[in-house]
C-alpha cells in the first residue's frame, strides 16, 4: 500500500525528532528503567506486573512533551531522560522548597537538562507557582482538596491539578501550560509530536457550554469527525472538478499529444474501478451512472482522441483528491470487518454506521465494548495521528477477546507501515506480542 503524504512541510515546517530511548531511574524509590524504542518496525510493546510504571512511563512522556510538568509532581522519581535520534538527550529532576513538616515537601519545580553526548546545550528550572491555583480558583465548581487533588463539582469526580487545568482552561482563554519556559525548551519539545491514547477512551465529557457538559460516547465523536473529513474532501473534490471543467476548453485548444485508442481504452477501466471502489466505501454518490461504451471509442479520430487523453486526465486529477481519505477509509473498514454478525459502513451524510445481520443500523453506542475500543482506536490511529508522532497506547487489550488480542499487533503493524509513526504501547497480555517477542520490553521488578 502506498504511504500517505507527509502533510508538515515546507520552509517553515519544524525539525521533526524521534524518541529511540526512555528511562526512568528511582521510580517510586524502588525501580530504575530502560526502554529502548524498535525504531525500525517502529511498535515497542512494554510488558509487566501491575504497579511498576508501565502507565506512568506513559504519561511522563506525553506530559513532557506537552508541557504538562505538573505531571511530574504526581509519583516519585529521581530522574526521567529522554533520547532522540539525533543523540540530544533531555533529563527532567524533581525539585522541592521548603521544610518538611508532617507530609512530603510539595514539589515546587523541576529542572530540565538538555545534552548532546558530554556536552550540556541548555539546562533550566521550571517553576510550578501559584498560578494555577489562582486561575482554577476563579471558578466556584471547583474545590481544592489537597496540593494536586480537586472535587470538581460540576462532574462529580475528584482530579489532578493538571486534568482540571486541561477540562476548564479553554472557558478563560488561558493557557493549558502556564510555566515559564524559555524559547530553547518549547522549540524542543515541539520537535516531538506525541499522541496520548489512554486506558479509559469509550466516553468523554462533551464539548460544550458548562451547565450542558455530558458523556457521550466516544465512537460517536469517530462517526462526527469521519462525517468532517468526508464532507471537508468532497467539498475540496468540488472544487477540483469545478476548476478543471471550466478551463477544459481553453485546454484542450492547447496541443495535445492524444493517447492511442488502446491507452483510453485501459485508462477508462481502471477510472471505473476507482469510481466503484470509492462508491463502495462511500465518498462517491450510490447512483451509478450508466457505463460507457468502450466499443465506441474503435474509431476514434485523433481530435476525437484528443478530448477524451485530456478527460481521462482531468477525471484522474479529480478522483486523486479523494485517494488519501479513501485509503484511510479502506484501512478502517477492513481492520473493523472482524466484527460479529455485524457490518460498519460509511457515507457522507453519517460518517459511520453499523448495521447489524439484517442490515438494520444500529446505534453505535449499542455495540460491545470491545468492538467501540477497537473503532475507536483504529480511528484514532488512522485520522487523528500525524505521520512521525510518537502514539502512546495504554492497554490495548482492554476488553477484546483473545482472538482480537492475538490480531491487535498485525493490525497495527499495517497501519504504521501505511501513516508512519512510532508506537510505544503498555499491557498486560501475553498475546498482544503474539509472534513478535522481539518487539517487547519486559519491565521487570
Amino acid at each position: 500500500m502506498t504511504d500517505f503524504p507527509n502533510t508538515d512541510t515546507g520552509p517553515l515546517a519544524r525539525p521533526i525528532r524521534r524518541v529511540v530511548r526512555v528511562s526512568i531511574t528511582g521510580l517510586f524509590g524502588l525501580y530504575d528503567h530502560t526502554i529502548p524504542l524498535n525504531t525500525d518496525e517502529r511498535v515497542t510493546i512494554l510488558h509487566g506486573p501491575n504497579g511498576i510504571g508501565k502507565t506512568i512511563a506513559l504519561r511522563l512522556i506525553a506530559a513532557f512533551f506537552a508541557g504538562r510538568y505538573l505531571e511530574f509532581s504526581r509519583v516519585p522519581f529521581s530522574d526521567f531522560k529522554l533520547t532522540l535520534d539525533n543523540g540530544d538527550t533531555v533529563t527532567i529532576k524533581r525539585s522541592h522548597i521548603g521544610k518538611p513538616r508532617k507530609k512530603a515537601p510539595q514539589l515546587q519545580s523541576v529542572r530540565v537538562e538538555h545534552d548532546h553526548g558530554k556536552q550540556r546545550l541548555n539546562e533550566t528550572e521550571v517553576k510550578i507557582d501559584d498560578r494555577i491555583t489562582t486561575f482554577l480558583a476563579r471558578f466556584p465548581y471547583v474545590e481544592q482538596l489537597g496540593a494536586d487533588t480537586w472535587l470538581d463539582k460540576e462532574h462529580g469526580d475528584t482530579v489532578a491539578t493538571a486534568d482540571l487545568l486541561e477540562r476548564y482552561a479553554h472557558y478563560v482563554g488561558a493557557r493549558t501550560t502556564p510555566y515559564d519556559e524559555p524559547d530553547w525548551l518549547i522549540a524542543l519539545r515541539k520537535q516531538v509530536t506525541v499522541h496520548l491514547i489512554e486506558a479509559q477512551r469509550l466516553v468523554r465529557f462533551a464539548a460544550q457550554k458548562r451547565e450542558q457538559r455530558a458523556l457521550v460516547a466516544t465512537v460517536q465523536d469517530c462517526a462526527a469527525g469521519l462525517q468532517t473529513s468526508i464532507s471537508e474532501q468532497l467539498q475540496t473534490y468540488g472544487r477540483e472538478s469545478q476548476s478543471l471543467d471550466q478551463t477544459f476548453p481553453q485546454r484542450l485548444l492547447r496541443k495535445i499529444a492524444p493517447l492511442s485508442v488502446d491507452d483510453i481504452k485501459s485508462q477508462m477501466a481502471a477510472l471505473d474501478i476507482d469510481r466503484e471502489k470509492l462508491r463502495r466505501i462511500g465518498l462517491l454518490d450510490e447512483r451509478r451512472e450508466d457505463r460507457f461504451d468502450a466499443t465506441s471509442l474503435d474509431s476514434l479520430e485523433e481530435t476525437q482522441r484528443s478530448v477524451m487523453t485530456l478527460y481521462v486526465q482531468d477525471t484522474r486529477s479529480k478522483l486523486a483528491v479523494l485517494t488519501p481519505l479513501a485509503r484511510k477509509i479502506e484501512l478502517l473498514l477492513k481492520h473493523l470487518s472482524k466484527l460479529k454478525n455485524k457490518t460498519l459502513h460509511v457515507n457522507a451524510k453519517s460518517g459511520l454506521i453499523a448495521r447489524g445481520h439484517d442490515g438494520e443500523a444500529l446505534p453505535l453506542e449499542s455495540l460491545s465494548s470491545g468492538e467501540q475500543h477497537e473503532i475507536v482506536l483504529m480511528y484514532d490511529l488512522l485520522f487523528r495521528v500525524r505521520e512521525n508522532s510518537l502514539v502512546l497506547i495504554d492497554e490495548p487489550e482492554l476488553s477484546l477477546h483473545i482472538d482480537w488480542q492475538k490480531k491487535f499487533l498485525p493490525d497495527l503493524l499495517e497501519v504504521v507501515q501505511a501513516v508512519r509513526f512510532d508506537v510505544l504501547l503498555a499491557t498486560h497480555s501475553i498475546f498482544i506480542a503474539g509472534e513478535r517477542p522481539e518487539l517487547m520490553v519486559s519491565l521487570s521488578e
